[in-house]
């Protein structure tokens, strides 16, 4: 199972290979229908759950715990994404029962490209053995290179050493900070915007309120809007039609204000 409106690289793979999808819709355009991937489950109509911990075209916050707990009583794969949350969102591994777990580096970790992570429960690599190998997935016994399948199979290459430092010292970032302070921080921030936003006449994806919400939202780049805050010196993702506006653990209330009062000078001017 699906969810329609996840990134390419999450979907791609499935529909290359063949498999035979069923797709989960969000009726409203930001919450996901939940309901309708328990009830596939519990019917046990899919084999596997493949989605994001966070949608990158609306900032949809998933319930985890809720969907791996039933997954987990059905039998039934789960796949998470998690390159939208992973140092934003805290994720505890042990407690959320995750078959493969995958999350590039270069958003909310902060820790620049080329790098990302994988886990993946030792009982699915009993059950589906690699089918890529790697310099890292051979060994050297009585003198022949011979292929050994384990997780190191997905590092076919070379280690990217530069930039696994890079990662170790953003880890460490993170750590120091708190991921649970930098989540509280970052939707404190996010709440405020929201608030600010909603006597304006502006187009979100989803509602103004922090349910089910990461620390982004989307508005509709109508009018120029775009344009008009990168005049202003305020750097937000345009793309699609639509402005992608973030809060992280470096952004202060004084960003917050500052972003709220430009919108309200475009929409009063």
């Amino acid at each position: 199972m699906l969810y329609k409106h996840d990134y390419p690289s999450l979907l791609e793979p499935f529909r290359i290979n063949g498999f035979d999808i069923t797709w989960v819709d969000a009726p409203d355009g930001f919450n996901i229908d939940v309901e309708a991937i328990e009830q596939a489950v519990n019917k046990r109509l899919v084999d596997i759950v493949a989605i994001s911990h966070v949608q990158w075209t609306s900032g949809y916050l998933l319930d985890l715990q809720r969907i791996s707990d039933v997954c987990k009583a059905n039998g039934v794969l789960f796949f998470v994404d998690a390159t939208q949350s992973m140092g934003a969102q805290s994720i505890d591994l042990s407690q959320v029962h995750i078959d493969v777990f995958a999350a590039s580096n270069y958003k909310w970790m902060n820790a620049g490209f080329g790098t990302g992570v994988l886990s993946i429960k030792s009982s699915f690599l009993q059950r589906y053995l690699p089918v890529v190998a790697g310099n890292n997935s051979y060994r050297m016994i009585d003198g022949l290179m011979q292929y050994r399948p384990s997780i190191l199979s997905y590092e076919p290459g070379h280690p990217n050493m530069f930039g696994l430092t890079v990662l170790r010292a953003a880890i460490q970032h993170k750590m120091e900070m708190g991921v649970e302070n930098i989540t509280r921080h970052n939707a404190a921030l996010m709440d405020m915007l929201l608030k600010g936003l909603h006597n304006l006449p502006v187009n979100p994806v989803g509602k103004l309120t922090m349910e089910n919400r990461a620390a982004f939202v989307l508005l509709k780049d109508e009018n120029g809007l775009g344009d008009w805050l990168k005049q202003h010196g305020i750097i937000v993702t345009q793309r699609n039609g639509l402005l992608r506006i973030s809060t992280h653990y470096y952004n202060t209330e004084g960003d917050v204000m500052t972003f709220i009062e430009c919108i309200n000078k475009f929409y009063n001017s």
